[in-house]
């Protein structure tokens, strides 16, 4: 007995590539880096607040920030800061902001920049961090949520040139662990060049 050959019909409507959007991965990594630059100008405004130096950002948008643009704004409120001198009454308030909770630890500026090896803006920073030793945001052994340093940061993103800014103030911050029990050199991808043998040389 013969049975004629039918074609069947899914139950349900197959769905195509043409029904699914995907964002292609170069446009979602270009809007994580541009929304870090905004939060890196967000935080140095807020330190340019706090330090009375708000005339130094207050025309800037922070679509408009880059490096060069970035590291001109701390050096200004850098330079705002040693003409003040000793007036540190009008800090304290944002300070407290700044330095963050420690239930809840942030990542720092300097976790952001040393994600980008933003170096020029990077040592910009720690010259401000001189005048303000207090300040977290400038601390470059200050944590995140998951313990980790600016330094564990620097290895991660293969940030070479900030690594070595930061092993040349406090050698010491390579052996920092996070979390995890992890120290910076173990973060980093498999295919990152080998900042510590590099730094020997």
């Amino acid at each position: 007995m013969f049975f004629a050959s039918r074609k069947l019909r899914p139950l349900y409507p197959v769905s195509t590539a043409a029904d699914f959007s995907y964002e292609p991965a170069a446009e979602h990594e270009q809007k994580e880096d541009d929304d870090k630059l905004v939060q890196i100008f967000e935080k140095i405004r807020l330190v340019a607040c706090a330090f009375n130096a708000f005339s130094a950002v207050e025309n800037i948008q922070s679509s408009s920030c880059m490096e060069s643009l970035l590291t001109n704004l701390v050096q200004q409120i850098d330079t705002q800061v040693t003409s003040h001198g000793s007036s540190l009454e009008f800090r304290a308030e944002l300070l407290n902001l700044l330095n963050g909770s420690s239930q809840f630890p942030s990542k720092t500026v300097l976790h952001l920049v040393a994600s980008f090896d933003y170096d020029r803006l990077f040592e910009a920073l720690i010259d401000l961090s001189r005048k303000v030793p207090l300040c977290r945001e400038l601390d470059i052994f200050a944590r995140d949520n998951d313990g980790s340093t600016p330094l564990h940061f620097a290895f991660k993103h293969n940030a070479s040139r900030t690594a070595r800014i930061i092993m040349n103030i406090d050698a010491s911050a390579i052996d920092v662990m996070n979390d995890k029990g992890k120290t910076p050199s173990e973060v980093a991808p498999e295919d990152a060049m080998d900042i510590l043998s590099e730094k020997k040389h």
